[in-house]
């Protein structure tokens, strides 16, 4: 299969001349969107393990809050507890963005690498 090849080997086939200089770009640029893919990938992963942790920290978070009673001394830790549940809502907002963002161009490079392969493919045929 064309994208489970490594690009050494494609190197080795050029410098063997088992292909040309053309066929050699074109793979190269199947080659380049392929690491945009997983590039993607890794980064909707990143953003998923992220969510989780927050979600699991929050838990937490609001357990302490929900033990906290009303003395003067909890004050203050009470404060903090919120402010950082709420800049971890923060967080979770432009980590939806940047994950809906990225699973778009995920499906919009989807789309090229299989335009580039089936060309390469094509043009091999």
């Amino acid at each position: 299969m064309l994208l489970a090849t490594a690009a050494d080997t494609v190197a080795l086939w050029l410098s063997r001349k088992f292909i040309d200089k053309d066929t050699n770009a074109a793979l190269k640029a199947v080659f380049a969107v392929r690491d945009r893919q997983t590039a993607l990938q890794v980064t909707i992963k990143r953003l998923d393990k992220e969510r989780g942790q927050i979600h699991a920290e929050q838990k937490r978070l609001r357990d302490n809050l929900a033990a906290l009673g009303d003395r003067t001394s909890e004050v203050k830790l009470r404060e903090r507890l919120v402010q950082t549940l709420t800049s971890q809502e923060d967080r979770l907002a432009a980590m939806d963005a940047e994950g809906t963002a990225a699973a778009a161009e995920l499906e919009a490079v989807a789309a090229e690498l299989a335009a580039k392969v089936e060309a390469v493919e094509s043009d091999r045929g």
